[in-house]
């Protein structure tokens, strides 16, 4: 009797293990599954007014204010209507966030699109003048701006009707000219954004983060929205199967 009690003991004990592990198991499941429904971004698509950006980020301007035509032309999946706040906030989980209209203008932004450097890498989608080129083939014009402190990237280009006209890039961390293609315009004139022959302990004027912002104001709108009217919005944030201009 008392080796058929043990044979049961042992049995029941390894019964109970069975079920306390599976319970633990899909404790760690729904753990694991909340966890990861709260690192998924909450779109929201309440209008709201225009934020102020153009630090360590990228960004496209199209001059149009079809926005769903833009979100078409690149064709995004996973798309949600998103409004500024939202919309910004989804661009650190992979989304790219396409803007409602801002004076003429939608805006294509993402801080981990390729940059001007994917230029001469192997990849045969990563090329952001690719993308402006055919961009503005559709819309008239479009153009691209990166700006990083931390490695002190500055990169500005414009296209129009699928050419592109003008490409500055500068990457501060080797003190080199990634790119200067085409004639600098008057705008780059104006603002004594010209330059050429840069090293890194030259003493001339080297680009800064601020150039690019004033690239930007003159040739299409001011990223820190603080000229003009704005009015409220949404726009839509999605993901790429491929990078811009592929």
């Amino acid at each position: 009797m008392d080796r058929y009690y043990v044979v049961f003991l042992i049995s029941a004990a390894i019964v109970g293990l069975i079920f306390l592990f599976n319970k633990n198991d899909n404790l760690v499941k729904e753990t694991l599954k909340k966890s990861a429904a709260s690192k998924m971004i909450a779109f929201d698509s309440s209008p709201d007014l225009p934020v102020g950006f153009g630090y360590k980020t990228q960004w496209i301007a199209v001059k149009t204010s079809d926005t769903k035509s833009v979100v078409d032309s690149i064709s995004l999946t996973d798309v949600h209507e998103a409004n500024w706040r939202t919309g910004f906030a989804g661009t650190g989980s992979g989304y790219y966030f396409v803007s409602p209209p801002v004076q003429g203008w939608t805006l294509i932004i993402n801080p981990l699109m390729p940059d001007l450097g994917a230029e001469i890498s192997s990849d045969p989608l990563s090329f952001p003048l690719k993308a402006i080129s055919y961009l503005s083939q559709r819309f008239g014009e479009a153009y691209y701006f990166g700006n990083h402190r931390i490695v002190g990237y500055y990169s500005w280009a414009k296209a129009s009707k699928g050419i592109v006209e003008r490409a500055f890039g500068y990457l501060g961390e080797s003190g080199t000219i990634m790119l200067d293609q085409g004639v600098p315009t008057d705008e780059e004139t104006s603002l004594n954004l010209v330059f050429s022959n840069l090293t890194i302990n030259d003493g001339m004027k080297h680009p800064d983060e601020e150039d690019v912002l004033s690239i930007a104001k003159q040739w299409t709108i001011d990223p820190r929205m603080t000229e003009g009217e704005y009015n409220l919005g949404v726009g839509y944030s999605g993901k790429l199967n491929k990078h811009l201009g592929g």
